[in-house]
Protein backbone atom coordinates (compact mmCIF):
# COMPACT_ATOMS: atom_id res chain seq x y z
CA UNK A 1 0.00 0.00 0.00
CA UNK A 2 1.53 3.32 -1.06
CA UNK A 3 1.95 6.35 1.15
CA UNK A 4 -0.84 8.23 -0.59
CA UNK A 5 -3.34 5.45 0.12
CA UNK A 6 -2.42 5.04 3.78
CA UNK A 7 -3.59 8.55 4.84
CA UNK A 8 -6.81 7.99 2.91
CA UNK A 9 -7.34 4.73 4.79
CA UNK A 10 -6.72 6.41 8.14
CA UNK A 11 -9.14 9.21 7.24
CA UNK A 12 -11.73 6.63 6.22
CA UNK A 13 -11.36 4.79 9.50
CA UNK A 14 -11.69 7.98 11.57
CA UNK A 15 -14.77 9.05 9.69
CA UNK A 16 -16.68 5.77 10.03
CA UNK A 17 -15.50 4.37 13.33
CA UNK A 18 -17.62 6.37 15.76
CA UNK A 19 -20.34 4.31 17.48
CA UNK A 20 -23.71 3.91 15.79
CA UNK A 21 -22.48 5.32 12.48
CA UNK A 22 -24.67 4.50 9.51
CA UNK A 23 -21.85 2.56 7.88
CA UNK A 24 -21.89 -0.03 10.65
CA UNK A 25 -25.63 -0.41 10.29
CA UNK A 26 -24.97 -0.81 6.60
CA UNK A 27 -22.43 -3.52 7.24
CA UNK A 28 -24.86 -5.54 9.27
CA UNK A 29 -28.03 -4.22 7.63
CA UNK A 30 -29.06 -3.21 11.12
CA UNK A 31 -27.82 -4.83 14.29
CA UNK A 32 -31.34 -5.93 15.24
CA UNK A 33 -32.92 -7.87 12.41
CA UNK A 34 -35.58 -10.33 13.43
CA UNK A 35 -37.32 -13.20 11.81
CA UNK A 36 -40.99 -13.71 11.28
CA UNK A 37 -43.37 -15.91 13.09
CA UNK A 38 -43.27 -18.00 16.22
CA UNK A 39 -42.03 -21.52 16.48
CA UNK A 40 -44.84 -24.02 16.27
CA UNK A 41 -43.58 -25.59 19.45
CA UNK A 42 -41.50 -23.79 22.06
CA UNK A 43 -38.85 -25.86 23.85
CA UNK A 44 -38.50 -25.74 27.61
CA UNK A 45 -36.13 -22.96 28.66
CA UNK A 46 -32.64 -23.99 29.56
CA UNK A 47 -32.21 -23.15 33.24
CA UNK A 48 -28.42 -23.25 33.18
CA UNK A 49 -26.82 -19.82 33.05
CA UNK A 50 -25.10 -18.44 29.98
CA UNK A 51 -21.94 -18.27 32.05
CA UNK A 52 -22.14 -22.00 32.78
CA UNK A 53 -22.80 -22.79 29.13
CA UNK A 54 -19.83 -20.66 28.12
CA UNK A 55 -17.61 -22.50 30.60
CA UNK A 56 -18.70 -25.88 29.29
CA UNK A 57 -17.62 -24.92 25.77
CA UNK A 58 -14.40 -23.13 26.81
CA UNK A 59 -12.64 -25.42 29.25
CA UNK A 60 -9.21 -24.19 30.26
CA UNK A 61 -6.39 -25.73 32.23
CA UNK A 62 -5.41 -23.62 35.23
CA UNK A 63 -3.50 -24.43 38.39
CA UNK A 64 -5.94 -25.96 40.88
CA UNK A 65 -4.34 -24.38 43.93
CA UNK A 66 -6.25 -21.10 43.81
CA UNK A 67 -9.81 -20.76 42.57
CA UNK A 68 -12.10 -17.78 42.04
CA UNK A 69 -14.24 -16.56 44.88
CA UNK A 70 -17.30 -18.22 43.31
CA UNK A 71 -15.62 -21.64 43.25
CA UNK A 72 -14.98 -21.63 39.49
CA UNK A 73 -11.57 -21.88 37.87
CA UNK A 74 -9.98 -18.46 37.26
CA UNK A 75 -10.22 -16.96 33.78
CA UNK A 76 -6.57 -15.90 33.99
CA UNK A 77 -3.64 -15.49 36.36
CA UNK A 78 -1.95 -12.14 36.98
CA UNK A 79 1.36 -12.32 38.86
CA UNK A 80 0.24 -15.69 40.29
CA UNK A 81 -3.06 -14.17 41.52
CA UNK A 82 -6.32 -15.50 40.04
CA UNK A 83 -8.60 -13.33 37.94
CA UNK A 84 -12.17 -14.20 38.83
CA UNK A 85 -14.07 -15.99 36.06
CA UNK A 86 -17.52 -15.13 37.39
CA UNK A 87 -16.73 -11.43 37.55
CA UNK A 88 -15.28 -11.53 34.06
CA UNK A 89 -18.39 -13.17 32.60
CA UNK A 90 -20.72 -10.87 34.56
CA UNK A 91 -18.95 -7.82 33.13
CA UNK A 92 -19.13 -9.25 29.63
CA UNK A 93 -22.84 -9.88 29.95
CA UNK A 94 -23.48 -6.45 31.44
CA UNK A 95 -21.54 -4.75 28.66
CA UNK A 96 -22.35 -6.79 25.55
CA UNK A 97 -24.80 -9.42 26.74
CA UNK A 98 -28.01 -8.07 25.21
CA UNK A 99 -26.30 -7.14 21.93
CA UNK A 100 -24.83 -10.62 21.54
CA UNK A 101 -28.11 -12.20 22.63
CA UNK A 102 -29.88 -10.18 19.92
CA UNK A 103 -27.52 -11.52 17.30
CA UNK A 104 -27.88 -15.13 18.36
CA UNK A 105 -31.68 -14.88 18.60
CA UNK A 106 -31.99 -13.32 15.16
CA UNK A 107 -29.62 -15.83 13.61
CA UNK A 108 -31.63 -18.72 15.00
CA UNK A 109 -34.95 -17.23 13.91
CA UNK A 110 -33.69 -16.35 10.44
CA UNK A 111 -32.41 -19.88 9.93
CA UNK A 112 -35.76 -21.29 11.03
CA UNK A 113 -37.60 -18.95 8.64
CA UNK A 114 -35.62 -19.92 5.57
CA UNK A 115 -35.96 -23.60 6.47
CA UNK A 116 -39.73 -23.17 6.74
CA UNK A 117 -39.80 -21.58 3.27
CA UNK A 118 -37.61 -24.33 1.82
CA UNK A 119 -34.83 -21.86 1.02
CA UNK A 120 -31.20 -22.95 0.91
CA UNK A 121 -28.42 -20.61 2.06
CA UNK A 122 -25.01 -21.47 0.66
CA UNK A 123 -21.53 -20.37 1.60
CA UNK A 124 -21.59 -18.27 -1.59
CA UNK A 125 -24.62 -16.38 -0.28
CA UNK A 126 -22.77 -15.57 2.92
CA UNK A 127 -19.65 -14.55 0.99
CA UNK A 128 -21.78 -12.25 -1.18
CA UNK A 129 -23.03 -10.50 1.98
CA UNK A 130 -19.47 -10.08 3.12
CA UNK A 131 -18.52 -8.58 -0.26
CA UNK A 132 -21.41 -6.13 -0.07
CA UNK A 133 -20.40 -4.98 3.39
CA UNK A 134 -16.73 -4.58 2.50
CA UNK A 135 -17.51 -2.67 -0.70
CA UNK A 136 -19.85 -0.38 1.26
CA UNK A 137 -17.01 0.36 3.67
CA UNK A 138 -14.78 1.52 0.86
CA UNK A 139 -17.36 3.51 -1.09
CA UNK A 140 -20.63 5.07 0.12
CA UNK A 141 -21.32 6.17 -3.49
CA UNK A 142 -21.94 3.94 -6.54
CA UNK A 143 -18.94 3.65 -8.85
CA UNK A 144 -19.30 4.05 -12.62
CA UNK A 145 -18.90 0.31 -13.10
CA UNK A 146 -19.01 -2.72 -10.90
CA UNK A 147 -15.35 -3.23 -10.17
CA UNK A 148 -13.13 -5.31 -7.98
CA UNK A 149 -12.17 -3.63 -4.74
CA UNK A 150 -9.10 -3.79 -2.57
CA UNK A 151 -10.16 -6.59 -0.22
CA UNK A 152 -7.04 -6.30 1.93
CA UNK A 153 -7.67 -2.58 2.53
CA UNK A 154 -11.34 -3.27 3.24
CA UNK A 155 -10.50 -6.02 5.75
CA UNK A 156 -8.04 -3.72 7.54
CA UNK A 157 -10.64 -0.95 7.78
CA UNK A 158 -13.30 -3.42 8.92
CA UNK A 159 -11.07 -4.62 11.76
CA UNK A 160 -10.61 -1.08 13.01
CA UNK A 161 -14.28 -0.16 12.61
CA UNK A 162 -15.27 -3.23 14.64
CA UNK A 163 -12.76 -2.38 17.37
CA UNK A 164 -14.04 1.19 17.46
CA UNK A 165 -17.59 -0.08 17.91
CA UNK A 166 -16.67 -2.73 20.49
CA UNK A 167 -17.65 -5.62 18.21
CA UNK A 168 -15.86 -8.84 17.43
CA UNK A 169 -15.27 -10.57 14.11
CA UNK A 170 -17.45 -13.40 15.38
CA UNK A 171 -20.39 -10.99 15.76
CA UNK A 172 -19.76 -9.59 12.29
CA UNK A 173 -19.72 -13.11 10.85
CA UNK A 174 -23.04 -13.87 12.54
CA UNK A 175 -24.41 -10.71 10.92
CA UNK A 176 -23.32 -11.86 7.48
CA UNK A 177 -24.95 -15.29 7.90
CA UNK A 178 -28.12 -13.68 9.23
CA UNK A 179 -28.24 -11.21 6.35
CA UNK A 180 -27.90 -14.03 3.82
CA UNK A 181 -31.00 -15.67 5.32
CA UNK A 182 -32.93 -12.40 5.49
CA UNK A 183 -32.04 -11.48 1.93
CA UNK A 184 -33.45 -14.76 0.63
CA UNK A 185 -36.65 -14.13 2.59
CA UNK A 186 -36.89 -10.56 1.29
CA UNK A 187 -36.38 -11.70 -2.29
CA UNK A 188 -39.55 -13.78 -2.18
CA UNK A 189 -41.63 -11.30 -0.18
CA UNK A 190 -40.80 -8.06 -2.01
CA UNK A 191 -43.44 -7.00 -4.53
CA UNK A 192 -42.84 -4.12 -6.95
CA UNK A 193 -46.00 -2.15 -7.66
CA UNK A 194 -46.83 -0.36 -10.90
CA UNK A 195 -46.76 3.09 -9.21
CA UNK A 196 -43.30 2.31 -7.82
CA UNK A 197 -42.16 1.27 -11.29
CA UNK A 198 -43.51 4.46 -12.88
CA UNK A 199 -41.82 6.59 -10.24
CA UNK A 200 -38.52 4.81 -10.87
CA UNK A 201 -39.01 5.29 -14.61
CA UNK A 202 -39.28 9.04 -14.06
CA UNK A 203 -36.05 9.04 -12.06
CA UNK A 204 -34.06 6.83 -14.41
CA UNK A 205 -35.10 8.35 -17.73
CA UNK A 206 -34.66 12.01 -16.78
CA UNK A 207 -31.63 14.13 -17.65
CA UNK A 208 -28.52 12.75 -15.97
CA UNK A 209 -24.99 13.89 -15.21
CA UNK A 210 -21.69 12.05 -15.05
CA UNK A 211 -19.22 13.36 -12.49
CA UNK A 212 -15.88 12.65 -10.93
CA UNK A 213 -15.40 13.28 -7.23
CA UNK A 214 -12.59 13.37 -4.70
CA UNK A 215 -13.64 12.32 -1.20
CA UNK A 216 -11.65 13.82 1.67
CA UNK A 217 -12.05 13.79 5.45
CA UNK A 218 -10.71 17.26 6.26
CA UNK A 219 -11.70 20.53 4.63
CA UNK A 220 -8.05 21.62 4.80
CA UNK A 221 -7.17 18.66 2.56
CA UNK A 222 -9.93 19.66 0.16
CA UNK A 223 -8.54 23.19 -0.01
CA UNK A 224 -5.07 21.85 -0.84
CA UNK A 225 -6.47 19.63 -3.58
CA UNK A 226 -8.46 22.54 -5.06
CA UNK A 227 -5.25 24.58 -5.20
CA UNK A 228 -3.62 21.81 -7.24
CA UNK A 229 -6.63 21.71 -9.57
CA UNK A 230 -6.38 25.48 -10.04
CA UNK A 231 -2.76 24.97 -11.08
CA UNK A 232 -3.79 22.54 -13.79
CA UNK A 233 -3.38 19.17 -12.09
CA UNK A 234 -5.39 16.31 -13.61
CA UNK A 235 -8.59 15.74 -11.60
CA UNK A 236 -8.69 11.97 -12.18
CA UNK A 237 -5.08 11.57 -11.11
CA UNK A 238 -5.70 13.59 -7.94
CA UNK A 239 -8.68 11.33 -7.18
CA UNK A 240 -6.49 8.24 -7.54
CA UNK A 241 -3.88 9.78 -5.29
CA UNK A 242 -5.89 11.48 -2.56
CA UNK A 243 -9.49 10.23 -2.48
CA UNK A 244 -10.47 8.31 0.65
CA UNK A 245 -13.01 6.43 -1.47
CA UNK A 246 -10.95 3.40 -2.39
CA UNK A 247 -13.39 2.20 -5.05
CA UNK A 248 -14.19 5.34 -7.03
CA UNK A 249 -10.73 6.74 -6.36
CA UNK A 250 -9.15 3.86 -8.26
CA UNK A 251 -11.39 4.80 -11.23
CA UNK A 252 -10.26 8.43 -11.14
CA UNK A 253 -13.27 9.40 -9.02
CA UNK A 254 -15.79 8.47 -11.71
CA UNK A 255 -19.40 7.85 -10.64
CA UNK A 256 -22.16 6.29 -12.68
CA UNK A 257 -24.72 8.60 -14.34
CA UNK A 258 -27.43 9.87 -12.01
CA UNK A 259 -30.51 12.05 -12.27
CA UNK A 260 -31.67 14.94 -10.15
CA UNK A 261 -33.82 12.57 -8.07
CA UNK A 262 -31.58 9.49 -7.91
CA UNK A 263 -31.92 8.10 -4.39
CA UNK A 264 -28.52 6.41 -4.50
CA UNK A 265 -26.79 9.82 -4.45
CA UNK A 266 -26.94 12.21 -1.46
CA UNK A 267 -29.22 15.19 -2.20
CA UNK A 268 -26.51 17.83 -1.73
CA UNK A 269 -24.23 16.12 -4.25
CA UNK A 270 -27.12 15.93 -6.73
CA UNK A 271 -28.01 19.59 -6.27
CA UNK A 272 -24.40 20.71 -6.62
CA UNK A 273 -23.77 18.57 -9.69
CA UNK A 274 -26.80 19.89 -11.55
CA UNK A 275 -25.83 23.49 -10.74
CA UNK A 276 -22.52 23.17 -12.60
CA UNK A 277 -21.61 23.18 -16.28
CA UNK A 278 -19.51 20.50 -17.96
CA UNK A 279 -15.87 20.91 -16.93
CA UNK A 280 -16.66 23.00 -13.84
CA UNK A 281 -15.27 22.02 -10.43
CA UNK A 282 -17.24 22.58 -7.23
CA UNK A 283 -16.20 23.94 -3.89
CA UNK A 284 -16.06 21.25 -1.16
CA UNK A 285 -19.48 19.72 -0.53
CA UNK A 286 -19.92 18.41 3.01
CA UNK A 287 -21.94 15.18 3.29
CA UNK A 288 -21.91 13.37 6.63
CA UNK A 289 -18.23 13.15 7.63
CA UNK A 290 -16.87 13.77 4.14
CA UNK A 291 -15.86 16.65 1.90
CA UNK A 292 -16.45 15.99 -1.80
CA UNK A 293 -14.97 17.94 -4.68
CA UNK A 294 -17.01 17.42 -7.85
CA UNK A 295 -16.17 17.83 -11.52
CA UNK A 296 -18.88 17.54 -14.19
CA UNK A 297 -17.83 15.26 -17.06
CA UNK A 298 -21.04 14.95 -19.09
CA UNK A 299 -24.68 15.92 -19.21
CA UNK A 300 -26.88 13.21 -20.69
CA UNK A 301 -30.28 14.16 -22.15
CA UNK A 302 -33.47 12.45 -21.00
CA UNK A 303 -33.93 8.98 -22.46
CA UNK A 304 -36.52 8.30 -25.13
CA UNK A 305 -37.13 4.74 -23.91
CA UNK A 306 -40.70 3.78 -23.08
CA UNK A 307 -41.73 2.22 -19.79
CA UNK A 308 -42.24 -1.15 -21.42
CA UNK A 309 -38.82 -1.06 -23.05
CA UNK A 310 -37.16 -0.19 -19.74
CA UNK A 311 -39.36 -2.34 -17.49
CA UNK A 312 -36.92 -5.24 -16.97
CA UNK A 313 -33.96 -3.01 -16.09
CA UNK A 314 -36.11 -0.82 -13.88
CA UNK A 315 -37.45 -3.78 -11.93
CA UNK A 316 -33.92 -5.06 -11.39
CA UNK A 317 -32.73 -1.65 -10.24
CA UNK A 318 -35.70 -1.21 -7.90
CA UNK A 319 -35.26 -4.63 -6.36
CA UNK A 320 -31.57 -4.00 -5.68
CA UNK A 321 -32.43 -0.81 -3.85
CA UNK A 322 -35.51 -2.08 -2.01
CA UNK A 323 -34.28 -5.51 -0.87
CA UNK A 324 -32.34 -4.03 2.12
CA UNK A 325 -35.42 -1.98 3.03
CA UNK A 326 -37.55 -5.11 2.83
CA UNK A 327 -35.06 -6.95 5.06
CA UNK A 328 -35.51 -4.25 7.69
CA UNK A 329 -39.29 -4.27 7.31
CA UNK A 330 -39.48 -8.04 7.68
CA UNK A 331 -37.24 -8.06 10.71
CA UNK A 332 -39.20 -5.40 12.58
CA UNK A 333 -42.58 -6.87 11.69
CA UNK A 334 -41.73 -10.48 12.42
CA UNK A 335 -39.88 -9.82 15.64
CA UNK A 336 -43.19 -8.70 17.06
CA UNK A 337 -44.56 -12.19 16.37
CA UNK A 338 -41.66 -14.04 17.95
CA UNK A 339 -41.88 -15.51 21.43
CA UNK A 340 -38.60 -14.91 23.24
CA UNK A 341 -38.03 -16.07 26.80
CA UNK A 342 -34.79 -14.95 28.39
CA UNK A 343 -34.06 -17.09 31.43
CA UNK A 344 -30.82 -15.50 32.61
CA UNK A 345 -32.03 -12.96 35.24
CA UNK A 346 -29.53 -10.19 34.53
CA UNK A 347 -29.91 -10.48 30.78
CA UNK A 348 -33.69 -10.69 31.06
CA UNK A 349 -33.86 -7.35 32.86
CA UNK A 350 -31.64 -5.62 30.28
CA UNK A 351 -33.47 -7.30 27.39
CA UNK A 352 -36.85 -6.09 28.64
CA UNK A 353 -35.52 -2.56 29.03
CA UNK A 354 -34.64 -2.61 25.35
CA UNK A 355 -37.74 -4.53 24.23
CA UNK A 356 -40.53 -3.93 26.76
CA UNK A 357 -43.05 -5.41 24.33
CA UNK A 358 -41.43 -8.81 24.92
CA UNK A 359 -42.52 -8.81 28.56
CA UNK A 360 -45.49 -10.91 27.48
CA UNK A 361 -43.11 -13.75 26.58
CA UNK A 362 -40.77 -13.58 29.57
CA UNK A 363 -41.09 -15.99 32.49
Amino acid sequence: MNSATQPANRALIRAISSPCRLVLCGLLSGSILFFSGRCTSTPEPNTSSIGEAWQQSHKVDTPPAASSTDGQAPIAWVNDAPLDRGRFIALLMAGRGVAVLDELIVLQLAQAATEKEGLVISSRDVEAERDRSLAALLSPLPAAESADFDRSAAEDILDQVLVGNGMSRAEYDIGMIRNAHLRKLAMISLQISEPQLREEFGRAMAERVVIRHIQLAAKANATEVLQQIDKGADFAELARRYSANLVTGAAGGLLGPFSRSDLAIPPLIRETAFSLEVGQVSNPVRVDNWNHILRIEQRLPASSQTLEEARHDLEKRLRERLIPVEMQRLSAELFEQAEIRVTEPGLRADFLKRYPQQSRSSP
